[in-house]
């Protein structure tokens, strides 16, 4: 056999092999496509059985709703729905705290706290702003913290508890931090403390009250004016009932300090005040004001498109199954929603958000399926009507839906509970809504095809007088209007004003040579504007500034952002496994080491072994002498330092330690992540190093029984703060969308190899999904959104959005039929791009009512979701156009018939008159020219 011929035998194997996986990809189409049409017929002939039982079951399991207030399943707790758990912070403390227990309870020291501190504060500074040491407000002063202190509440086990009771203490008294700048206000007529008086108390350089002033001058070793103060009570958190009770406190607090403020408000001072939690609570309680706009768009949203469906005479009018079509997300949500709530999953207000998406989801395909059926109005028998528009959706609408069911479903197990909660509730109303859609909603399709059949009027469902008949009696126009009409036998029969308005303009312009033009520009400027967002885009754990500015913790923190310094107290813990002693030129070194930080504050450092080298009672010459003396002398006499070591219970030696530095002002989070990162390869480095001197000497045998305690990989040094906890999540919320992202774009990759395996559909589809998705991050920069995790579930949401358009887009250009590219995509926008488009500009009308929300929650809903319908839009009707019409995958297909229809048009073009084949898709002039 010759080369050529052998070449010739490749190719056609090449091609054969290519019909094959092509044929064996129909097959299991229509295979698929058989199962629905056969399920379809089966509940056409039984419609009201089917819908009544569908309808009965989702009610019945709506019951379960009612275990939300029953079990207080509604959680907007903030904090706890958007502070990941398990984070490396968390873990260390957790791990710290067996080695230094919580004593808020009764020896509170507030540098030695491992969590996160508990605390109400309150800010003073006088009306003219000027100093504050000032005999003449003590008073006033005074008499806000009295009021502070007699705030009440009542506990958990049903007591009652004032702040004393749920003090954090030492020596028996409430640590309240600023208040001993308060003593010195009183009977103080010169206006000067001499700074003896406010440093170091009881040898601890964190509770220098000079940390509670600010703007204040120091002349002479005397502070001579302060004009701001800061008092700081703290509470106990050292048992799970302490903690509640605690929280509970604080709520109260705040609720009495806004009564305060308006009735008894100091005539002399001006006064801010906050609490450890108030930022994620304030977060929560803006939601709640802008809840009934939330309900307005759904309003807004439903009306539009109850007009868009309204189309018909008496009999082919379908707006009622239209109604129902949105009917069947509402239907789901009842029975998903009490099916969780009934299994006692948590409920939150985020996840009101998700019947948005769903309703979007479900009126397309409902949309979807009527065109469809508009395509067989001539087809005399119901059932075989009903049977093509479900089997012809089937597909689609199973694709869609499985592009956003797993997705959400990967993300079940995130770190954030918010994103779990809103996955699982997702994730089971989809398929919910999947299941109603094919079942419920095919029965109420059903109906609707018989009493078309029975000519019955659309809304009360009586036999109607033929029109001819009415005419021949001379009844009224509005008569002849009202009450006749007849089956529809064109898809126009159906179309509303409005749909059959933007199909013709979609049709018929959107195609053509200008407008494919003005499209590649639009499309040039929109990159540009995307690039440049992106470049500029922002990650964070929190986005304090979007807190509403008449809330009581925005008034506080602009005044503390302005005057106070934001520094964070660093923890260094060493282990010692075979006792101080043995390694104490180790630790010495990485002091040393640290000191020598520059964004370490000098003067800051606190370390008991610095006492302690400079006190009489020093002795290093055995390990348990050294315990001795700290014990006996050392401790007693310096008691700040007792929760700092901590001995063996088995043997004499000390096996832990720690001491202190401060940073210096810490402008960011991205700014404390880089302290972290430095701080901990200094410790990885000390470890490694400590790592080799020890296992040296088990080797030599110098020592026997180590004591062994390590935090992940980190066995003789730790560093550790409470403020590294907004570290953790910095980027968690780009890795969860990340993911999401990944799974879409490899289901987006798996539609590619059903529907056309070719290079050209494999390069299209993800990067229409980037073009989409990267509009949604890079336009949300010029409203001033970035990715935190509030935000990132609508991010979520925006991407699914995409994937939906992009499905619908792709799948209906493949299967149409056309003379060319452009004549295929014409089919695709005179049908199935109407349902897209008049479902999410609808969405993005409704959207507009949000425009009057505050809250930081519902305004960032507000901006994503009209940067995301807003993209959707724009690509559906214009960009995806042009471009699927330009470098659309595929072959050319027409059918036979179709060509000698195509001839005859080619001619009445020709003489300057068009008409249009939907077979073709022909509906302008440039499709013939273009071919």
């Amino acid at each position: 056999m010759s080369r050529s011929a052998e070449k010739e035998a490749r190719k056609r194997a090449k091609k054969e092999k290519k019909r094959q996986l092509k044929q064996q990809r129909v097959n299991f189409q229509e295979a698929f496509k058989h199962f629905f049409e056969v399920l379809a017929i089966c509940i056409a002939k039984h419609p009201w059985k089917v819908a009544i039982i569908t309808f009965l079951f989702n009610g019945l399991l709506g019951l379960g709703m009612l275990n939300l207030p029953a079990s207080k399943l509604l959680n907007n707790d903030i904090e706890d729905l958007y502070i990941p758990k398990g984070g490396p912070t968390e873990k260390t403390a957790n791990e710290l705290l067996k080695l230094f227990p919580d004593k808020s309870g009764y020896d509170f020291y507030p540098h030695q706290n491992v969590k996160q501190p508990m605390f109400a504060e309150i800010m003073i500074w006088k009306h003219d702003v000027q100093n504050l040491i000032n005999g003449s407000i003590y008073q006033e002063i005074e008499h806000i913290m009295k009021f502070v202190k007699n705030i009440s509440t009542f506990t958990v086990d049903g007591g009652y508890a004032k702040y004393p009771d749920l003090c954090a203490r030492r020596n028996g008294e409430c640590v309240i931090q600023g208040e001993e700048v308060v003593e010195q206000i009183k009977d103080n007529d010169a206006g000067t403390i001499p700074i003896r008086e406010l440093l170091n108390r009881d040898g601890n350089n964190y509770e220098s009250s000079l940390t509670n002033l600010a703007d204040y001058t120091v002349e002479n070793d005397t502070l001579t004016s302060a004009k701001y103060l800061k008092v700081r009570f703290h509470l106990r958190q050292d048992s799970e009932t302490m903690l509640k009770n605690s929280k509970l406190w604080r709520d109260h607090f705040v609720t009495y300090m806004k009564k305060f403020i308006r009735k008894q408000y100091p005539d002399n001072l001006h006064l801010t005040f906050t609490h450890s939690g108030a930022f994620y609570e304030e977060l929560g309680n803006d939601t709640f004001m802008d809840i009934p706009y939330f309900s307005f768009v759904f309003t807004v949203f439903l009306t539009y498109l109850g007009i868009i469906m309204a189309g018909g005479n008496i009999i082919s009018k379908r707006v009622n199954i239209g109604r129902i079509g949105i009917v069947v997300t509402p239907v789901s949500v009842l029975g998903a929603w009490g099916l969780l709530m009934g299994c006692g999953v948590e409920f939150t207000n985020t996840i009101g958000v998700i019947p948005l998406l769903i309703q979007a989801h479900q009126i397309i395909n409902a949309m979807i399926a009527l065109s469809h059926l508009s395509d067989v109005n001539d087809v005399k028998d119901a059932h075989k009507r009903v049977a093509y528009a479900v089997k012809t959706s089937a597909i689609p609408v199973t694709l869609t839906t499985l592009c956003h069911v797993i997705p959400f479903a990967v993300g079940i197990p995130s770190n954030y509970y918010v994103t779990k909660l809103v996955c699982i509730y997702f994730v089971v109303t989809m398929l919910f809504n999947y299941f109603n859609h094919f079942v419920f909603f095919t029965a109420c399709l059903a109906l609707h095809e018989h009493r078309i059949d029975a000519e019955l009027h659309f809304c009360c469902w009586t036999k109607l007088t033929p029109r001819d008949q009415l005419i021949e009696e001379g009844r009224n126009c509005c008569v002849i209007c009202c009450c006749s009409g007849k089956r529809p036998e064109t898809r126009e029969d159906t179309e509303s004003g409005p749909e059959r308005l933007s199909r013709k303009l979609m049709s018929r312009f959107f195609l053509t040579t200008p407008m494919k033009f003005f499209s590649v520009l639009s499309y040039l400027a929109y990159l540009v504007f995307v690039i440049w967002g992106l470049t500029m885009y922002d990650i964070d754990s929190v986005q304090i500034s979007k807190v509403l500015p008449k809330s009581y913790f925005s008034n506080w923190n602009k005044y503390w952002t302005r005057e106070f310094k934001n520094e964070s107290i660093i923890q260094f813990v060493a282990i010692h496994p075979y006792g101080y002693t043995h390694n104490q030129t180790i630790v010495s070194d990485f002091e040393k080491l640290i000191k020598t930080k520059s964004y370490m504050k000098f003067d800051s450092f606190q370390s008991w072994f610095e006492t302690y080298s400079s006190s009489d009672y020093k002795n290093l010459t055995t390990e348990e002498a050294f315990l001795q003396s700290v014990q006996e002398s050392f401790i007693p006499n310096n008691p700040v330092f007792k929760h700092d070591l901590v001995s063996d219970a088995i043997r004499p030696r000390v096996i832990a330690s720690r001491f202190y530095m401060k940073t210096k002002h810490v402008s960011s989070t991205k700014a404390m992540i880089q302290i972290k990162k430095d701080l901990q390869k200094l410790v990885k480095d000390i470890n490694e190093y400590a790592e080799d001197i020890h296992d040296n000497n088990e080797d030599n045998g110098v020592y026997e029984s180590p004591f062994i305690w390590q935090v992940d990989d980190d066995k003789y040094f730790i560093v550790h703060s409470p403020d590294f906890l907004a570290t953790d999540w910095y980027m968690l919320p780009l890795w969860e969308i990340l993911k999401i992202a990944a799974v879409q774009f490899g289901l987006l990759f798996c539609l590619s190899l059903i529907l056309n395996p070719s290079l050209g559909m494999a390069i299209q589809l993800p990067f229409c999904y980037f073009s989409m998705v990267g509009g949604i991050f890079g336009l949300s920069h010029f409203f001033g959104v970035y990715l935190t995790p509030v935000p990132m579930i609508v991010y979520m949401i925006g991407c699914s959005y995409s994937t939906e358009v992009i499905s619908h887009t792709y799948y209906h250009f493949m299967k149409a039929e056309g003379i060319n590219r452009a004549a295929r995509m014409n089919t695709v926008l005179s049908t199935i791009s109407q349902a897209i488009f008049h479902t999410i500009f609808g969405q993005f009308l409704g959207l507009l009512v949000l425009i009057v929300d505050e809250s930081y929650v519902f305004v960032t809903v507000f901006q994503l979701t009209i940067i995301t319908t807003g993209s959707c839009v724009i690509h559906t009707v214009l960009w995806l156009p042009t471009l699927l019409s330009l470098l659309g995958p595929g072959e050319e297909k027409i059918p036979e018939e179709s060509l000698d229809i195509y001839k005859v048009e080619l001619a009445t073009i020709s003489n300057g008159t068009a008409s249009r084949n939907n077979s073709a898709g022909i509906a302008n002039r440039s499709f013939v020219r273009d071919s």
